[in-house]
């Protein structure tokens, strides 16, 4: 019997935490599988029950609310996929697998496996049920399949123009209806291998007046009501098959649902997919993508749940980040930058992808936008309008990253034509510029104005009216400016480099002269001139994202910037992780904006909010609290946390962006939002900063600063073409040997050749 790891009442992991086992369906709250195709622009969240939406561009397109498999043998009705059912299964069992979910269910001594998975090269999703018949008689089953379609956009109705059962096809056939050219995809099928006997595309048909799906009126039948197609009210795609098992038969359907631009594509389509072994392709396709997206690039410490999160979970939740640009309908830059900057050592290509596509959009005075559209047609929201003051300071701090990783200067030079200016720009020039405008943007205090927020949106009234200044925003111009100089040295625009490095120490002089409260920095100054988050405020005394940031950027002497970490310590940490504020804004301040507004403990206003928790714990590891460190990581990690699954009611396995703080109603639950920037930072502190394998423009530098419960690491790192198999000990002397060759410098060189090197590092 394979080992079970973190057994709870509700679920158990596999030996290697690859297979969530979901035992008890009936879990604290709703746990999915994140499945993605190639592009990233179709996506399906599984949950525990067989239930999700399916999207497709970027979200845009809400394609379906998830998949009910119903078998009915006699009197007996059950789910195949842990729904609610007429009955209950006798065992129901759930397998979420990186790239897919399996349900396994026993009832009537008839045992059934569904697969559900997303063909990695098209826009549909597939799944195979095997059904056997282990009792001693033959079994007249009847299968009821049904894809919740809604095809459902923001430029399309609710009116149908077409739903039908295609019997050549043996599909469901759907089209609704959208004016003129729209950017998503408002056709679908869903087709099986087997003949189905009847169909229904009406989910009030389906169902019946006032009923639950599980009391559907056509679960009862024998037959779906044939023809029952849908123009104003809501659609589904149902098949009824009838199936005939002996004794020990089996059977396996294989089915498909897919989205196409016209009703044409979608009848050619289901032709395609109905054929059994284009389903089996699209699993195997399925298998190879996502053992291609977790192969190298691994890190094994002593912590088996940190190493699956960063080798397995994190990873996929990275790829599928930088593959959507988080889902939206736009790109949010300052997002999309930091994730990418957490995937570069997987994929360097996003990051360059994203360094080259901002620069179209930047303004001619050198403002960087938090946001542009991803597709061209598409409704331009609020956030288009909004000015945020730090999005420059992300582009330096990527670039940078970027070119420590590949070498590849050649990037600041590459040509793009930006609209605003009407010329042609180069990414290096839009970088300079974007740094520039923040220098440029400084209120009476020298630091910099909020404008309309700065990494904290919900900051949108503390500076509107263009007098308020943000602490935040002048210590990462400060760390972006230090970050971004050396490289515009390498290529010789040494007097740009200088007056980065000039306004940078501008700005951090007027820091600690004008936002210094004694002990630690405050987090901004409003519109009125009003310090706020100071210790003789009521609420919202301290910011632990400045105070994070003062040390990440080196903002004033060692001493205020260790008195500023030993406040944070001391009134921000729960036992869920550091709080963005301490305590959260408990009454709406007028000055402040939506933050103060917001419930405390929720969301920005003083959270355990995951990416600043990342944001601290890389600061806790440059300013040498390396333990500190990794106990704030293992307290917001959010996958595989057990011992709390009950408290945190979101799923095992992916990043949320927030934990509830205990100002809150529900301490520790989590936002259920699976999106946030901690899984980039949570994998650049394990391997930048415990590890301290860091990129340079000189070579790889080796530094390692292990918890001290870590006494042994191997790291598997790609970096410039060649593999670095890399084996650190903690031995009580360092040494570091290239090749079995003992190094004079902690530097390994740029390699030479592409091939598998062997790192030996003691320290």
């Amino acid at each position: 019997m394979k080992q079970k790891i973190d057994e709870t009442q509700w679920s158990y992991f596999s030996s290697d935490y690859s297979t969530l086992n979901i035992t008890n369906q009936n879990t604290p709250h709703v746990w999915n599988n994140y499945i993605y195709d190639k592009t990233g622009r179709f996506y399906a969240l599984v949950s525990q029950k067989g239930h999700g939406k399916v999207s497709y561009n970027y979200e845009q397109n809400l394609v379906s609310e998830g998949r009910d498999y119903f078998l009915r043998s006699g009197d007996q009705i059950w789910s195949l996929n842990g729904a609610a059912a007429p009955c209950k299964a006798e065992k129901s069992l759930c397998k979420m697998i990186p790239g897919k979910s399996v349900f396994e269910v026993e009832n009537c001594k008839i045992s059934t496996k569904l697969s559900v998975t997303i063909d990695p090269n098209s826009f549909t999703e597939v799944n195979m049920l095997e059904i056997k018949n282990n009792s001693k008689n033959t079994c007249e089953l009847d299968l009821t399949a049904v894809m919740h379609t809604l095809l459902l956009g923001e430029d399309n109705t609710q009116q149908l123009d077409s739903n039908y059962f295609s019997v050549e096809s043996n599909a469901v056939i759907m089209r609704r209806y959208h004016s003129e050219s729209a950017p998503n995809k408002y056709a679908s099928f869903f087709c099986a291998d087997y003949q189905a006997s009847s169909w229904c595309g009406s989910r009030l048909d389906f169902i019946g007046a006032d009923k639950l799906f599980c009391e559907a009126d056509s679960l009862f039948s024998d037959e779906l009501n044939n023809g029952a197609a849908c123009a104003l009210a809501d659609p589904l795609s149902a098949l009824r098959f009838h199936l005939s098992l002996k004794s020990g038969e089996s059977v396996m359907l294989h089915l498909a649902m897919g989205i196409c631009d016209t009703e044409k594509e979608a009848l050619e389509q289901a032709e395609i997919w109905k054929n059994p072994l284009q389903v089996q392709k699209a699993f195997a396709n399925n298998s190879r993508f996502y053992k291609k997206l977790l192969k190298g690039n691994l890190i094994q410490t002593p912590d088996q749940r940190i190493n699956a999160a960063l080798n397995i979970w994190t990873k996929l939740q990275l790829t599928h980040q930088n593959l959507s640009g988080r889902d939206g309908k736009s790109y949010n830059w300052r997002n999309n930058l930091q994730d990418s900057m957490g995937f570069l050592h997987i994929n360097t290509e996003y990051l360059r992808s994203r360094l080259i596509g901002m620069a179209p959009h930047t303004f001619k005075d050198g403002f960087v936008p938090r946001v542009t559209l991803k597709i061209d047609g598409n409704k331009k929201s609020t956030a288009h309008k909004l000015r945020h003051n730090d999005i420059g300071c992300w582009y330096a701090i990527a670039a940078s990253y970027y070119i420590r990783e590949t070498g590849d200067l050649s990037v600041l030079n590459e040509e793009i034509y930006n609209n605003d200016r009407e010329k042609i720009i180069t990414v290096g020039q839009a970088i300079f510029d974007g740094l520039m405008w923040t220098l440029s943007n400084r209120g009476i205090n020298g630091l910099i104005r909020f404008v309309d927020g700065d990494w904290s949106d919900p900051l949108e009234k503390a500076g509107r009216r263009g007098i308020g200044e943000s602490v935040w925003t002048a210590m990462a111009v400060v760390l972006a400016c230090k970050s971004y100089a050396p490289l515009l040295r390498e290529i010789g625009q040494t007097q740009k480099a200088e007056r980065l490095l000039y306004g940078a120490k501008d700005v951090e002089t007027c820091i600690v002269k004008n936002a210094w409260d004694g002990k630690y920095f405050v987090r901004g100054i409003t519109d009125d001139g009003v310090k706020f988050c100071k210790s003789d405020d009521v609420d919202a005394q301290i910011s632990m994202l400045v105070q994070a940031w003062a040390v990440l950027a080196e903002v004033g002497s060692v001493e205020q910037r260790s008195s500023a970490m030993d406040e944070v310590k001391n009134r921000c940490l729960t036992e869920f992780g550091p709080m963005l504020y301490g305590p959260p804004f408990l009454t709406e301040r007028e000055g402040i904006g939506r933050e103060s507004a917001k419930r405390p403990g929720c969301g920005e206003n003083g959270s355990c909010y995951t990416h600043g928790a990342m944001m601290y714990a890389s600061a806790l590891i440059k300013h040498g609290k390396i333990d500190d460190a990794l106990e704030i990581m293992q307290k917001v990690m959010f996958p595989m946390m057990p011992e709390i699954y009950q408290i945190r009611c979101g799923s095992p396995l992916w990043w949320a962006n927030y934990l509830q703080a205990p100002y809150a109603a529900h301490p520790g639950r989590s936002s259920n939002i699976i999106s946030s920037g901690a899984p980039a930072w949570f994998y650049l502190n394990i391997l930048e900063g415990f590890c301290g394998i860091k990129p340079t423009l000189q070579g790889l530098l080796i530094s390692p600063a292990l918890p001290s419960c870590w006494n042994e690491v191997f790291v598997e790192r790609s970096w410039r073409g060649a593999t670095y198999k890399i084996s650190i000990k903690r031995t009580g002397k360092y040494l570091l040997k290239l090749d079995n060759q003992e190094l004079k410098t902690n530097i390994i060189p740029i390699p030479t050749e592409k091939r598998v090197y062997d790192v030996q590092v003691e320290f």
